[in-house]
């Protein structure tokens, strides 16, 4: 289900992209990646 939304978010995203005047954070929900979600979201707000 994760993996079925983070494509959704995608396709929304590509197609709006124009549109979207904010930073995006793009976070991994594929259960068999071992992506570190904790590293990006610090990343993130110290970015910010």
């Amino acid at each position: 289900m994760y993996e079925n939304t983070a494509t959704i978010l995608k396709i929304i995203r590509d197609k709006y992209k124009s549109c979207i005047s904010v930073p995006i954070l793009d976070l991994y929900f594929d259960s068999n990646m071992n992506k570190n979600n904790d590293e990006l979201i610090e990343t993130f707000t110290t970015y910010l």
